[in-house]
């Protein structure tokens, strides 16, 4: 069963909400047990040293996979906010004809950005730069 590009985005956001959810769980379940033992020190030499290593080992570890957690959901988050087309998509040739005039429509803000640079004799400094953006060509920020 082919689905369209709507509903393989509808599917990586709600993937990436359940990501975050659980990247939230597992932080309040950490933040519990910090408030637990906040401000002990380790005992060294007591009994309980190792339990309360390997406790703030496993914490460590437990943040360690809420991070990647978050990190997972916002690469599904771009997933889902990046265009796409797939050939199975039912939708593949309106998306197609979508992006072929986006990318003649940069081709020709571009083709007018470089006779700009031309005449100028360099590339665009600030003066330059607003007349770039206002053909729809963006600044690249490095």
């Amino acid at each position: 069963m082919a689905r369209t590009t709507a509903e393989r985005r509808e599917g990586n956001w709600k993937r990436a909400e359940g990501l975050r959810e659980g990247a939230r769980e597992i932080e309040q379940g950490v933040f519990k047990q910090l408030d637990m033992m906040a401000g002990t020190p380790i005992l060294i030499g007591h009994h309980s040293e190792n339990r309360h290593r390997n406790a703030l080992a496993r914490m460590d570890g437990r943040m360690a996979k809420a991070r990647d957690l978050r990190q997972s959901a916002e690469t599904q988050e771009r997933t889902a906010d990046s265009h796409f087309i797939l050939s199975d998509d039912t939708d593949a040739l309106d998306g197609l004809r979508e992006k072929l005039a986006y990318v003649k429509d940069r081709h020709v803000a571009m083709k007018a950005a470089n006779a700009t640079c031309r005449k100028t004799g360099d590339w665009p400094e600030e003066v330059n730069r607003a007349v770039l953006e206002s053909m729809g060509v963006r600044w690249p920020n490095y």
